[in-house]
């Protein structure tokens, strides 16, 4: 929700942010940390439609990652109950 409104704020459409966060975060062949990748691609979003800068971009990496952590522990937990319980 806070993610959302935020790039409202800023102009950005959520889904396109949140598409830049989700490959920074999950795909990117770099080996920076998770946190540096989606801050750099949310500055380069942020520089790029908007003209807002670093302290804009910073905030809206942090609203993704916890928008996608947040996402990705309810994947977790539906996979964990879907499991057939171990045979011991």
């Amino acid at each position: 929700k806070h993610a959302r409104n935020y790039t409202k704020i800023l102009g950005i459409e959520f889904d396109k942010a949140i598409i830049h966060a989700t490959h920074a975060a999950m795909f990117s062949q770099s080996d920076e940390p998770v946190k540096l990748r989606t801050y750099k691609a949310m500055v380069d979003l942020v520089d790029s439609d908007t003209e807002y800068g670093e302290r804009e971009a910073t905030i809206l990496a942090a609203l993704l990652l916890a928008h996608i952590s947040k996402k990705m522990d309810r994947v977790q937990s539906l996979v964990a109950q879907k499991q057939p319980p171990a045979i011991s």
